[in-house]
């Protein structure tokens, strides 16, 4: 007889004699032979008794309404986290499904009246019925080709109506109502009893929808499924509400997670009796008797897992890193029992890839609810920065010198040997300073440490068209795939048959610890090792998993959490999504003994005076540092790290910290600030011959812009926006200061109310360059009304030798205040309002460098009203006074600055084609508002408030003046 341990072992062999417990990576499956392709694996599988897909985590960096509706549309079910009435109703809403409720009109009313309904709710067809309403004898219907035909909308509806109308009779299935939609080949379909009463509507939108997402996952009314997560709370006081709103916003499945509490219980039992028809998911079940209390009390399915992963709250369990269980025994355990006394699903929380989810659907399990997989797509809620494993979320308060930040506990702060393991990730490192965390949850309590680190209501960011898969890349082509390939692999063609070869124990496996690819914050030890024994040998190659972006990247750990970095081995730092350049190998100069005996800390007393940049693409940094360090001296470390870059970097090399409290209250009071030697030397130097370098190579072209209805070139003036990716390859040093969020982050520091939005899509970098043959730019704002939302402008000069006389100075024309004339100097920083504060360029003679930051605010526009009120012309002084710092001064300031107008236009435009259609456009807009009887009399007094003084500013010296 064959060894069986030759063919692996059956998963009864594996859990019994094991007395420890195994993860998803400690296991893996025999290979089979099968005579299918992978493309025939059918992966359908229910998590509860009724639903059958795949699920997305309930988390609240993954499944909103836009995960919820992707993943629908690709055959699975997303579980939302939060604000869950209104995308439970957004995500049924995207396919209508049957039209219970559809919009009917009477016979007698008019097509004013179906204009009106047009332009509140933009519906144009309905239907006709005797009653005007559902339930009435169908009469017709009017289709927006009807009434457009009609040039009086005084007409009735019954005169312009189609009586001839495809209807058909309930009842029937929502495929079947697609199918004869399809086949009479019109835009809706009515639904009629026996008694030809108008029920419902199915639409062609869902039509086209069904066609392109054939796998999508619906109920059987046609709607998509959708779940909401409700937590059971030990006060039980929010548990109802919340969940008997959700199933009444019409969510399919309800996932009450919890620790096993009463409260749990009771409310399984409540749902079950008052909304039998909706389903009930429970857990996080981590053993069988967890999982015996749900089922019993009424669950339809279980959620086996703990942690983020499967809807846990940490606070319920602060910092319990002890408790838990293996992922795969607990999958077996529950599933096994679950499933032979319950008969019922058991969905697998916590896998992290398609080999993962193999091992927990051969387990038992019937689903798996997945985060990581789809946390970097495009649908995904964009995740909020974490400090020790801390995703916070709120506005901020300066108060004194300490600032008080209300936070949600969302992932556990774990700790070993005394000191916390902690990652940093996501945020630049600002000034350090006093920060109490307020963790409100089932009772709360504060958290006072010192760090590095500037929090505000900031998200984090991808690079455009880089850095995001959509959820249909990810999840199809790579996951499922993935999947399928794994169930071809071993044998099965379905789920079914996996369940059945695990209780028959035809698929076999075997142990083979630690495969899985580790890809980690923090790299753990072998266990039981102590620190004074080990060797480089004990240790595989670190491995820490990026994504994509400008922000430094700290991986702290503790002396009894190892790693390579005290030996000088190398760092792997892998991109993510896998569909960059895989891999960038970077040493670590920690190549000394930095630890003692007993695990301490005897290293130098800075630690980041030893500490190299593991960089990958987009300037992506990480830093690892191992050491029972406090939190005081991991701020400094990381302080410390933000400010130390490799020769030749870009990064860090904007002077944030320059940026004081009197420059934001003079940019919030005038409107623009100046910062001299505001970049590095360096960095200005490697900027400027990147810049030159891309123009001798005709990447920078010649400059449009729009005036009136026309559109204009700039003579003598070329650009380059870095948005563009090919440009982002050949200028690495202004890509850097595309993604890079450290100015952004301390401009939001010291003016919150302009709620500046961080990451690369919240803002536009362009290289300009003036050739010195006269080019200037004409009279305007950066932010001339919506859809800009510009809110800073920052322009940074290249011109190391640029003097008097060469011309290109910048004009700050603030509104009513006197104007400025600025010097393009060499490292010098302008700052400006992007929507208050009218400017110009004057004629260059030589050779002008700059390039230009503009930063979108959310509070951007919000008075822009372009129309003065006659409340406001009433009182001149008081209107002047509100316009110099509102965005509504844009409709005025043409007038009140004409002769600048039509001056810079002059010199802009000079012996160009369209000089003069530029000019005529001008004045006849200025004498249109000047000829008005209130607002003329308004403008002349306007311009008699304008100043005649004018600030010379060419050196750092003229500020004195």
């Amino acid at each position: 007889m064959t060894d069986p341990a030759s063919d692996g072992w059956p998963a009864g062999k594996v859990f019994e004699a094991a007395p420890q417990g195994f993860t998803y990576d400690d296991l893996i499956f025999m290979p089979q032979p099968s005579t299918f392709d992978a493309s025939e694996v059918d992966l359908s599988g229910c998590i509860t008794k009724n639903i059958r897909p795949i699920i997305g985590s309930p988390s609240d960096t993954v499944t909103d309404a836009n995960m919820a509706i992707a993943l629908a549309l690709s055959g699975a079910m997303g579980i939302i986290h939060a604000n869950q009435v209104s995308m439970v109703q957004a995500v049924k809403r995207f396919v209508s499904g049957f039209v219970l409720e559809p919009v009917v009109m009477r016979p007698t009313q008019s097509l004013a009246d179906l204009d009106k309904l047009k332009a509140a709710t933009g519906i144009s067809t309905v239907p006709i019925t005797d009653t005007g309403g559902l339930g009435g004898e169908l009469l017709g219907i009017v289709t927006a080709r009807d009434a457009d035909l009609c040039a009086d909308r005084r007409e009735y509806l019954s005169r312009v109506m189609t009586e001839k109308v495809v209807t058909a009779r309930e009842p029937l299935s929502f495929e079947d109502a697609l199918d004869t939609l399809k086949r009479a080949k019109v835009g809706k379909l009515l639904i009629l009893n026996s008694e030809d009463q108008l029920v419902s509507m199915v639409t062609r939108s869902d039509l086209k929808k069904v066609r392109d997402f054939p796998d999508m996952s619906r109920d059987l009314s046609g709607k998509l499924l959708v779940g909401a997560a409700v937590p059971a709370l030990p006060d039980g006081s929010q548990d109802w509400p919340r969940a008997s709103a959700l199933a009444e916003a019409g969510a399919n499945v309800l996932y009450l997670f919890g620790d096993g509490v009463d409260e749990q219980l009771s409310l399984i039992k409540r749902l079950k009796v008052d909304y039998p028809s909706v389903d009930i998911l429970a857990g996080p079940a981590t053993s069988v008797r967890e999982a015996r209390r749900l089922v019993e009390a009424g669950a339809d399915g279980i959620v086996a897992g703990s942690g983020n992963d499967a809807g846990a709250d940490p606070v319920a369990a602060p910092i319990a890193v002890a408790v838990g269980r293996g992922e795969a025994t607990m999958v077996y355990e529950v599933a096994y029992y679950v499933t032979r006394n319950y008969k019922l699903p058991v969905a697998a929380a916590g896998a992290r890839s398609a080999s993962q989810a193999l091992v927990a659907m051969g387990l038992g399990a019937s689903a798996v609810m997945l985060r990581e997989p789809l946390a970097g797509t495009d649908e995904a809620t964009p995740p909020f920065a974490d400090w020790a494993g801390i995703d916070a979320s709120a506005s901020c308060k300066q108060l004194g010198t300490e600032l008080r930040i209300e936070v949600c506990l969302k992932s556990r702060v774990g700790t070993r040997g005394g000191a916390t393991a902690c990652a940093v990730s996501g945020w630049v490192l600002a000034p350090m300073g006093l920060y109490t965390f307020e963790l409100k949850r089932q009772g709360s309590f504060q958290m006072d440490v010192l760090l590095s680190e500037s929090f505000g209501r900031k998200k984090f960011s991808w690079p455009p068209l880089q850095g995001t898969q959509t959820c249909k890349q990810a999840f199809l082509l790579y996951f499922l795939s993935g999947l399928r390939n794994g169930f071809k692999d071993i044998g099965f063609r379905d789920l079914q048959e996996l369940h059945d070869g695990l209780e028959k124990e035809i698929l076999r496996m075997a142990l083979c610890l630690s495969i899985g690819g580790s890809s980690a914050m923090l790299h753990a030890s072998p266990a039981g090792t102590s620190a004074g024994s080990l060797t480089a040998s004990s240790f595989k190659k670190l491995a820490l998993k990026l994504r994509p972006s400008s922000f430094s990247n700290l991986f702290v750990s503790t002396p009894d959490v190892m790693c390579s970095c005290h030996w000088g081995e190398e760092v792997h730092v892998q991109q993510y999504p896998e569909n960059r350049p895989s891999e960038t190998a970077c040493r670590v100069v920690m190549d000394g003994e930095f630890l003692d005996q007993g695990g301490g800390w005897v290293g130098p007393r800075n630690p980041g005076d030893h500490i190299s940049e593991a960089e990958a693409r987009n300037s992506a940094t990480a830093l690892h540092v191992c050491g029972r360090l406090s939190l005081v001296e991991k701020a400094m470390l990381a302080q410390s790290f933000r400010l130390r870059v490799r020769e030749g970097s870009n990064m860090a090399g904007f002077d944030s910290e320059k940026l004081q409290e009197e420059h934001a209250r003079h940019l919030m009071e005038q409107g623009w600030f100046i910062l001299d030697d505001f970049l590095h030397e360096g960095m200005a130097i490697s900027l400027r011959q990147e810049a030159m370098q891309a123009a001798g190579t005709g990447k920078l072209l010649p400059h449009r812009f729009q005036f009136g209805t026309g559109t204009f070139t700039k003579p003598h003036i070329y650009e380059a926006d870095l948005h563009s990716e090919s440009l982002q390859e050949e200028l690495p040093g202004f890509a850097e200061v595309l993604f890079d969020d450290s100015l952004c982050a301390r401009l939001n520091q010291l003016m919150p109310d302009l709620r500046l939005e961080s990451g690369p899509t919240a803002k536009t970098v362009k290289l300009q360059r003036n050739v010195g043959q006269g080019g200037c730019f004409p009279c305007h704002y950066d932010n001339g009304g919506p859809p800009s939302r510009r809110s800073i402008t920052c322009l940074v000069y290249l011109n190391p030798q640029w003097k008097e006389g060469d011309g290109g100075e910048l004009v700050l024309m603030p509104f009513l205040m006197p104007q400025v004339v600025i010097a393009p100097l060499m490292r010098r920083a302008v700052f400006f309002r992007s929507d208050t504060v009218l400017h110009a360029v004057r004629p260059a003679t030589a050779d002008r460098l700059c390039f230009t930051i503009w930063f979108d605010g959310a509070s951007t526009n919000r008075d822009c009203d372009c129309n003065l009120t006659t409340r406001l012309l009433r009182a001149e002084v008081e209107a002047a006074s509100v316009l110099k710092q509102s965005p509504v001064q844009r409709a005025v300031s043409r007038a009140v600055y004409a002769q600048e107008y039509e001056d810079s236009l002059v010199a802009c435009m000079s012996d160009t084609p369209g000089q003069e259609e530029m000019l005529q456009a001008h004045r006849q807009h200025v004498d249109q508002q000047m000829k008005h009887p209130q607002l003329g009399p308004f403008l002349v007094f306007l311009r008699e408030l304008k100043p005649t003084k004018m600030v010379e500013w060419d050196s750092p010296a003229s500020g004195a003046q």
